[in-house]
């Protein structure tokens, strides 16, 4: 249900960049029309809660460059990161509305 909900939310995201494309202006100046897609773009990224998302990937890659300097590096980096995690988790629990997608 989860995976069929995600296809749901996908749909809706890419029909309201489709909607938000006006041809002729795209046409007429294409990098001024792809400068307002992108933001528009980041818009619904961000309405979607997926900065958190990417806050998560960019700790994970963190991670994966610490490995790689030796392991008292990667376990400083494990050590931040699950503190950083608990602490989520913790304002997650206090305010669970935090976690719900903002916009409409």
């Amino acid at each position: 249900s989860s995976h069929f909900g995600s296809r749901v939310v996908w749909l809706e995201f890419c029909k309201g960049v489709a909607s938000a494309i006006d041809l002729p202006t795209m046409m007429a100046n294409p990098a001024d029309a792809l400068k307002e897609i992108s933001q528009q773009l980041q818009e619904k990224f961000n309405d979607a809660g997926m900065g958190k998302v990417e806050e998560f990937t960019d700790m994970m890659e963190e991670l994966m460059g610490k490995l790689q300097e030796g392991p008292d590096k990667a376990f400083d980096v494990v050590q931040d990161l699950f503190k950083e995690i608990t602490g989520s988790l913790d304002k997650s629990m206090q305010d669970p509305s935090s976690l719900a997608p903002t916009g409409g």
